[in-house]
């Protein structure tokens, strides 16, 4: 089996869609303010601060985790993609000098953590949009099973603001950004096939039962990234992501006790 690289090599994608489609200030701002949230909330969890443990599921080359870093005591990072996951070590390195914190990055999926083992805090930026359908729903449930109960998911994505799910396949052409809607039959395809990088735009409805059946509760909810007006006020609209903050509530059951 050949080594798992993602679609979007340097994040080129993502850096042509910002810088095209939307301001990268107002872009960063957003994002800020949702994790503001986040920060928040971890920061109001029972456990010590160097007590507090978290999980970064597909942490791509380290981005995100070092906005926790000065909240919680030890931080293991996941990327399937080893060269992502050698620049997140890297990152993790520097970031650990600063804070203190213990940053481990693991190059593998979330089945390379044990079920048994416990996080306060699981996040996972911007992942769950580019798996297929059957994938998307196991991810949440292995990263309810890693939570203690009263625990935070920190789950950001891709959002349909109108609740029209929609799917696409994005490549890069050339100098350009090429971003195709296809069917949902075919995005599972994209997804199977690795080559261009699929992106689910999901409905708020679809992640909310996702999470219901993995035992997480709906704490906040929040669009993030939408399209500043014409008179760049600090108005948003039509946005693309959104920022989800979840609490375990119970452990799972087991798939057999499911399946009854």
């Amino acid at each position: 089996m050949s080594e798992y690289q993602y679609p979007d090599k340097d994040d080129k994608l993502t850096a042509a869609l910002i810088n095209n489609e939307y301001d990268g200030l107002s872009w960063q701002k957003s994002e800020e303010k949702v994790m503001s949230v986040a920060v928040a909330a971890v920061s109001g969890l029972s456990t010590g601060r160097h007590h507090r443990t978290l999980l970064d599921v597909g942490c791509g080359i380290g981005r995100m985790f070092g906005v926790f870093a000065e909240h919680v005591g030890r931080i293991d990072a996941l990327e399937p993609d080893r060269d992502r996951a050698d620049k997140a070590h890297s990152q993790g390195r520097r970031i650990e000098e600063r804070t203190g914190t213990k940053i481990s990055v693991i190059n593998g999926t979330i089945g390379s953590i044990a079920k048994d083992t416990k996080y306060d805090v699981v996040l996972s930026s911007h992942v769950i949009q580019h798996l297929g359908s059957r994938q998307a729903e196991e991810l949440v449930r292995a990263m309810s099973d890693r939570l203690c109960t009263g625990g935070l998911l920190i789950l950001t994505t891709t959002y349909a603001y109108d609740g029209q799910e929609r799917f696409y396949s994005e490549s890069w052409d050339g100098k350009v950004r090429k971003s195709v809607r296809i069917t949902p039959e075919d995005f599972e395809r994209v997804y199977r096939d690795g080559t261009d990088l699929p992106v689910r735009m999901f409905a708020e409805e679809t992640i909310t039962k996702m999470a219901e059946t993995a035992s997480l509760r709906l704490a906040d909810f929040r669009p993030f990234h939408g399209k500043i007006d014409g008179q760049r006020t600090e108005h948003e609209h039509q946005p693309r992501d959104a920022f989800y903050l979840f609490v375990k509530v119970q452990e799972n059951k087991s798939v057999k006790e499911v399946g009854r």
